[in-house]
């Protein structure tokens, strides 16, 4: 069995957030491991493409912004995590995403990024990443609560 992923809590930059949301853990999970539909339902990516099935070491590219981001998968535990890192002019970025089920139909999710290279905090700052990461959870929340 394989052990989760964490974010750099070393990095200059980092953010996380929580939010519930009233759906089951397998509606979240769907919508959120499903890559190539992420710009269904997340407004700032604009495009996703991934090729294989979803398990460590898998690549993916996406837009996030108008900026074409690299990233692999480094953790799959099916409705529980996901997590995955990405390199985009010189920044490096690890992303976690953990869901609990809270029982009554409704998800915990927590997500968590860090970010880190010498250019990383001349274009990007903690409230920055926490603002980006607080619309992801929020854009999550509205498509599964609207099936």
């Amino acid at each position: 069995m394989s052990t989760s992923m964490e974010i750099n809590q070393n990095a200059p930059i980092k953010a996380e957030s929580e939010i519930a949301i009233h759906a089951p853990a397998n509606v979240v999970w769907e919508l959120l491991s499903d890559i190539s539909r992420w710009p269904m339902w997340l407004h700032d990516v604009s495009d996703a493409s991934i090729t294989e099935e979803l398990t460590k070491g898998t690549e993916f590219t996406w837009k996030n912004k108008g900026i074409k981001i690299r990233s692999v998968i480094q953790h799959v535990q099916p409705m529980q995590e996901l997590a995955w890192t990405g390199r985009v002019f010189g920044v490096s970025a690890n992303d976690t995403w953990h869901l609990r089920s809270n029982g009554d139909h409704s998800t915990i999710v927590r997500t968590a990024e860090s970010m880190e290279g010498f250019i990383a905090r001349f274009i990007f700052s903690s409230g920055k990443l926490k603002q980006s990461l607080d619309n992801w959870l929020q854009d999550l929340k509205s498509a599964c609560e609207s099936l």
